[in-house]
């Protein structure tokens, strides 16, 4: 097949190629955005290892200054990284199990 032969082949065959890749590329979209969408749940779903104040403070549904006052009273652990305050999981399970304990122990007076 001479040059002119080749190139004629070669462009006959460029639009099922680009067909084919316009094809790949969507497929492949498909998958980025199912993938991005498992991750996102994923993410809800998994408990950080440690909370901010802030984060901590989110999640229970109370202002900053209350989870402060709580810290300072001594009624959660803490630890200090890099002169940030962080709650771990135990600090939080800690804080919650004794939480439950007094409430349950508490006397109920007539008002």
């Amino acid at each position: 097949m001479n040059e002119q032969g080749k190139m004629v082949s070669v462009m006959m065959q460029l639009p099922e190629t680009f067909v084919e890749s316009e094809v790949l590329v969507s497929e492949l979209k498909g998958i980025v955005e199912d993938l991005r969408s498992e991750y996102a749940q994923l993410k809800q779903s998994i408990t950080p290892i440690s909370f901010t104040e802030r984060e901590l403070a989110d999640y229970f549904g109370i202002s900053l200054i209350t989870l402060g006052r709580i810290r300072r009273d001594g009624k959660i652990s803490y630890t200090r990284v890099g002169g940030k305050i962080h709650y771990t999981r135990a600090h939080i399970e800690e804080f919650l199990t004794v939480t439950q304990t007094n409430r349950k122990g508490r006397k109920k007076t007539a008002g």
